[in-house]
């Protein structure tokens, strides 16, 4: 049932199951198409029982070249009769403080599917502490003080596709982000100029937020095989 796992049989790639990753022998990095379409969502959604072939191009024309592709594997799968589903999740915590998540998901049928992705990541109260001296003639100062940062960000992305006819394919895609930073600082120290000695102290604070919304359409003919 892993596609990373079945692709192992094919000579020319190198199959990483637990990143998730393909590449060929000689270290590159291929383009992944699904019947010659590029997809979102990747491979992780395909049952090999699905499979029809796999393709390694070893030299691609001009239409890949300009994007840098040296490589492309391309999976042909079997026309399929019916519906489909695909659910992946994640998760991870480190330390009661740092923590991320995320869903990814498709359904859909031989014409039509729906690719969806949610992903968050969240940062509480991490403290560092910091220290510096600066000193020059007649002059020095050492400070020290704390820094706490506290940030969350959150993704989420739409892709529908649609295969209106054996040359013509269509996706219309989504995408939204929104982040948040906040860092604070304080501390203290001390400044000797010409013998003289005098208390410092410092403090800020510092947010930043930012958003992001895009949308794309895209259309495909294909006036050759």
């Amino acid at each position: 049932g892993n596609p990373y796992r079945a692709l192992r049989e094919v000579p020319k790639l190198i199959t990483d199951e637990v990143n998730q990753r393909i590449t060929t022998v000689d270290g590159t990095t291929p383009l992944i198409l699904i019947d010659g379409n590029r997809v979102n969502s990747g491979i992780n959604p395909i049952d090999p029982k699905e499979i029809e072939s796999v393709e390694v191009v070893d030299v691609v024309n001009a239409r890949y070249l300009k994007d840098g592709v040296r490589k492309i594997v391309n999976i042909k799968l079997k026309k399929k009769a019916s519906a489909y589903k695909y659910f992946e999740t994640m998760q991870r915590v480190d330390l009661k403080r740092k923590g991320m998540a995320a869903l990814y998901y498709e359904i859909g049928n031989p014409n039509v599917s729906l690719y969806g992705r949610t992903a968050g990541s969240l940062l509480y109260n991490d403290d560092s502490r910091t220290n510096s001296m600066q000193q020059n003639s007649g002059y020095m100062k050492q400070m020290g003080g704390t820094s706490r940062q506290n940030s969350n960000n959150i993704l989420s992305e739409l892709q529908l596709r649609w295969m209106a006819t054996d040359k013509d394919y269509f996706v219309a895609h989504i995408y939204g982000r929104k982040e948040y930073d906040k860092v604070g600082t304080k501390g203290d120290g001390t400044m000797m100029q010409n013998s003289l000695s005098q208390q410092l102290n410092y403090n800020s604070l510092a947010r930043s937020r930012s958003y992001v919304l895009t949308g794309t359409l895209f259309h495909k003919h294909s006036f050759t095989p």
